[in-house]
């Protein structure tokens, strides 16, 4: 027995190791999530633990924003402050999340066991549950991975408890804490309500199964104590995201419609075999449910033996909970989205992170069944069944590498013709037929990649199935002996490794690390810059223009120089656009109509049915707005229409593809902080009308400056040429300026006015109003003046 446990102790260890090479070494993940959000905001993050300063408050996005309390990255976690005060960013990151994972792993092989699957069965199952495609497509967002753990977690609490051991919902407790101030909400949530169904099913079958209903009782009541006591722990850091998200158009709830993005097809159940498949319009946008073939074969294995086997029927829920919420248009899935909370998330396919485990574990136990029973006819059915898959698969392989290929530029040739003929002319947007017709090329390659031999997940597939069939040959032959239960859990391993984005999205931490090639031109002055349309951009510049010849590093590479969301943080340079799901409404409107493809409300100029050239001289017309919010440089992938102000600066390059990126400077900026001119006071009551009354009117700011205050008309307000200020001292979250003014003065500062400044006059707490619909606006009386604005998060 204690060889046994020192065994599975190093199969554990040896198997997370394994995942995670890439990122021991040194590499960096290229997902989005990683790129453009918490590699900036965990730079930020690291330089301010080091050198002391408070991290609360960063002016580098949205102009100006609290990222402590978007829950990026989990900075009240002190894992996450000593893993980033002792290392540089991508090692902290990678190490964060294999820790994260690797509770996930072993969690779910205690969980397996609660269940008293066999050690093996168990470590099948953590393998499968944990470097299945759902987890491992979160699993390089840290916040995720940081919360993934919590459903196994609960469920073995739940098992636990059911024996009389109630000290795991310590572990409960403890856990659900840390998952919500170093985690996402979402997944404590799914984890929660997971675990719940889980626990009311067994109460629910008590009298079937002979289980007392107390035994179930004590346990469920435990998990909705750690629920509670887990959640008062982390109030402290809740209650503040709670203010933030009422001000975001997250507090309005989701409509149905964004609510279920990237919802599950009944094509996308393909995945469980073609991990890779993607077909245009048919697919969901990531792949999400391939555990591995053989754990489909031995999940049907439990379906078989549920009947004698009481432990598979809750199991057989889970899932069938899961895929049916994570569907498309899922009357499940609308009832709980008119739930309180529940209405606040998005992403139906993410109820396969509760349907996955219910899989994984049907996998387990139907391991351990086909050890006790053979199952000789499943194993003869899955069989003749891998092998017509297995032929098709082959057979279009063929087809596509010896006819489709070699015939790729008549067949390309007549679509481009057949669309210029029937469609080119009613084009909304006015864009070229190149660009049509890269479009059409990037559409084919991607077709005909889903079975491409050269494409490496296909491949993978293939082969797979391939060891499948050997595997359950050998079975069909000898039984479900030890060779066949190695070699099973060798090729689940080995498939989900070749998948997994530790191993096909990576790219050199250098990529990211690099200076972009227009920083070196911008003055670190205080001015902000703003990238125009970069996700366009990248779509039309690079991977239509180079389709099939771009590689990920190539698109990180571009989105680095130009500037995307929140990239200038990492560089010490501050945008205006940003990245955070609880963006401020106000923020939101103005960056929309500035061609933000981040912003979460507004009347979006980046996706307006016009042409490029219509949205580049609209953005340019605005250049009023742009100076009002502090905008000094433009980073575009287009040359923008001439404009009074606006000059070209620098053009540089991007890529091995040599794509020409300008930076644009606007001369007519104002500074960060100064003294208002004309002053027009508006009502403070309503954001929309304000809206529409400051920035829709896009005047000369520099001339007039909008207060919302219905009151303060009477507060006097007197230009003077001789009035002066002076700033002494501008940190991050802290400035510290003197005024000298022969009468009272409004004095705009433009950083978010948001909860949490602690503003004073000559040491008297003083009161700020909304100024040009996002800033500060502080009356300051006559006279030599001492004026502080500190950010102190104290809401």
């Amino acid at each position: 027995m204690k060889h046994q446990s020192v065994h599975m102790v190093l199969a554990l260890s040896g198997i997370m190791v394994l995942f995670f090479i890439p990122q021991i070494l040194g590499y960096a993940y290229s997902n989005g999530d990683a790129v453009q959000a918490f590699y900036p905001s965990l730079t930020f993050f690291a330089e301010q633990l080091r050198s002391g300063e408070p991290f609360l408050w960063s002016p580098g996005m949205l102009g100006g924003f609290p990222m402590a309390i978007d829950l990026i990255g989990g900075l009240h976690s002190p894992i996450t402050q000593f893993l980033f005060r002792t290392f540089e960013v991508v090692r902290a990151y990678n190490i964060e999340i294999f820790l994260s994972l690797a509770v996930l792993f072993v969690a779910s092989f205690r969980a397996a066991r609660s269940y008293a699957l066999s050690r093996q069965a168990s470590l099948f199952v953590a393998i499968a549950y944990s470097f299945g495609s759902h987890n491992a497509n979160w699993s390089n967002n840290i916040t995720v991975a940081n919360s993934m753990y919590l459903l196994p977690i609960l469920v073995l609490a739940f098992r636990k408890g059911m024996d009389g051991r109630y000290g795991f919902s310590i572990i409960a407790i403890l856990a659900t804490w840390y998952a919500l101030i170093a985690g996402q909400p979402q997944w404590v949530v799914l984890a929660y309500i997971g675990a719940g169904l889980l626990a009311v099913f067994e109460l629910l079958r008590t009298k079937s199964d002979g289980i007392t209903r107390r035994r179930i009782l004590a346990p469920l009541i435990l998990i909705c104590l750690s629920a509670g006591l887990g959640f008062a722990l982390a109030w402290p850091q809740i209650s503040q995201s709670q203010t933030f998200t009422e001000l975001s158009a997250r507090s309005q709830g989701l409509s149905f419609s964004d609510a279920q993005i990237s919802s599950l097809t009944p094509f996308d159940w393909a995945w469980y075999v073609m991990p890779g498949l993607q077909i245009f319009k048919l697919n969901a946008p990531e792949p999400t449910l391939y555990i591995g073939i053989m754990s489909i074969v031995l999940a049907l294995g439990a379906y078989a033996v549920r009947a004698s086997d009481a432990r598979v029927r809750p199991m057989m829920f889970l899932f069938g909970f899961g895929i049916l919420s994570a569907l498309r248009f899922s009357p499940i899935f609308w009832l709980m989205h008119q739930l309180p909370v529940l209405e606040l998330f998005r992403g139906s396919n993410r109820w396969m992170y509760v349907g996955n485990f219910g899989l994984a574990m049907m996998a387990g136990m139907g391991f351990d069944a086909a050890r006790v029973c053979g199952m000789h006819s499943l194993w003869s059915k899955a069989y003749r069944v891998l092998r017509w898959v297995f032929g098709i698969l082959i057979f279009a392989a063929l087809i596509i590498r010896l006819v489709i290929i070699p015939l790729r530029p008549y067949i390309l040739s007549y679509a481009y013709a057949y669309f210029d003929e029937h469609f080119l002319a009613s084009r909304v947007g006015g864009l070229s037929a190149e660009h049509y017709h890269n479009a059409i090329a990037s559409l084919f390659h991607n077709l005909i990649s889903n079975a491409d031999i050269f494409n490496p997940i296909f491949f993978v597939s293939i082969a797979s199935i391939g060891g499948a069939l050997y595997i359950i040959r050998w079975v069909l032959r000898y039984g479900f002996d030890r060779y066949a239960r190695g070699a099973v859990m060798v090729l689940t391993t080995f498939s989900l490794f070749f998948i997994h984005p530790n191993m096909t999205q990576i790219i050199r931490a250098s990529v990211v690390t690099k200076l972009p090639v227009l920083t070196r031109y911008m003055q670190s002055d205080g001015g902000r810059y703003l990238s125009i349309l970069s996700g366009s951009a990248t779509d039309q510049k690079l991977r239509q223009a180079f389709s099939g010849a771009y590689s990920i590093s190539d698109s990180i590479e571009f989105q680095r120089d130009l500037m995307v969301p929140n990239i200038g943080i990492q560089y010490g340079v501050s945008g205006i656009d940003g990245f955070s799901n609880i963006m401020s409404r106000r923020i939101a409107r103005v960056i929309s109509a500035l061609g933000s493809e981040r912003a979460t409300t507004g009347n979006s100029l980046a996706y307006a049915a016009i042409s490029m050239s219509n949205k580049l001289s609209l953005l340019t017309s605005r250049l009023p707005i742009l100076s009002m919010l502090n905008v000094k440089y433009l980073i575009s992938a287009y040359e923008l229409p001439p404009a009074p102000g606006l000059s070209l600066l620098k053009e540089e390059s991007s890529t091995r593809f040599n794509i020409p990126i300008y930076l644009y400077e606007n001369k007519s900026v104002l500074p960060r902080i100064y003294f208002a001119n004309n002053i027009v006071f508006v009502s403070e009551t309503d954001e929309e009308k304000n809206f529409k009354t400051i920035i829709e009117s896009n005047g000369d700011f520099a001339k007039r400056t909008f207060l919302e205050c219905a009151t303060c008309h009477t507060l006097p307000h007197r230009p003077s040429p001789s009035d002066a200020l002076a700033i002494q001292e501008y940190r991050d979250g802290y400035v510290r300026l003197t005024t000298s003014t022969a009468h009272d003065r409004w004095l705009v500062f433009s950083e978010s006015n948001l909860p949490g400044w602690r503003i004073t006059i000559d040491g008297i707490p003083t009161q700020s109003y909304m100024a040009n619909y996002l800033f500060h606006g502080i009356s300051v009386p006559e006279g030599e003046r001492e004026v502080v604005l500190e950010y102190t998060g104290n809401l």
